[in-house]
């Protein structure tokens, strides 16, 4: 058995509020003048969680510590607990006995790492949490002075249905809502049906905004890749929940006020 030195990698995603996230570990043998860093491979959890930072960055930083590399320092552990570079820091050095450095790091990973990502894990969300949580959107924009009780839109052919249809003598704009969170076989044929009606009621209301605000699969999906594709094609643009739907409610608030 062996003993190795060790820090926890800490993502500080807003240096004010102070709630660091551990997304890696590395080890340091001085004797070895060795050091091996593990850290997460999905990054997809930070980025939906904090979309306003760019993660892209912070992965390039990383690829430096990642992987086995020699350094010559026998201070190395405590001159990165000293460094802060790019919403990255390190925890003071600790110590623990393995039998490898491979079996360090991935004991200290299962600790500290795993638990931490689960946190913060893309929570899936059903169609129906996800209406809910546009409507309170809704009710958080003051839209609902224009928000219709009929849902139903005329088109060329016949008269489809959208989750939120806003009017302001005419309809204006539509929105459906679609969860990719769950099923994913069924979220795509809800994805196609609502690109025919959006390209149906185009043809009678040319200036109608359609949006299908979407719930994203915890990492890209062929299903999810195609339904986006095909809407867009029918001319229904795409909002992906967190991070867009509020731009769109606002662009919307403003075409109504006119």
């Amino acid at each position: 058995m062996t003993s190795y030195n060790f820090i926890i990698a800490k993502f500080v995603p807003d240096i004010v509020k102070n709630e660091p996230v551990n997304i890696g570990i590395i080890i340091h043998s001085p004797e070895e003048k060795t050091s091996y860093g593990r850290f997460i491979e999905n990054f997809r959890p930070l980025s939906g969680k904090y979309h306003n930072f760019n993660v892209s960055l912070l992965k390039d930083v990383l690829e430096g510590f990642r992987g086995k590399y020699k350094v010559d320092s026998l201070n190395y552990l405590e001159e990165l607990t000293n460094n802060f570079s790019y919403h990255l820091v390190f925890t003071q050095p600790s110590g623990i006995i393995a039998g490898t450095p491979e079996q360090a790091l991935n004991k200290l990973y299962e600790e500290y790492i795993s638990i931490e990502v689960k946190k913060i894990m893309h929570k899936a969300l059903t169609r129906f949490q996800l209406r809910s949580w546009v409507k309170t959107k809704i009710i958080e924009t003051e839209m609902t002075r224009w928000l219709a009780k009929n849902k139903e839109v005329e088109g060329k052919i016949g008269k489809p249905h959208f989750d939120f249809v806003f009017r302001n003598g005419k309809p204006e704009a539509v929105m459906h809502a679609i969860s990719f969170g769950v099923k994913q076989e069924n979220a795509l044929k809800e994805a196609k049906a609502l690109a025919l009606s959006v390209e149906d009621v185009l043809k009678v209301h040319k200036d109608l905004d359609c949006a299908a605000i979407l719930h994203a699969p915890p990492e890209e999906t062929e299903e999810f890749g195609i339904a986006k594709e095909h809407l867009r094609d029918k001319g229904c643009s795409v909002k992906i929940q967190e991070k867009e739907l509020e731009p769109f409610l606002r662009q919307v608030k403003k075409k109504l006020q006119n």
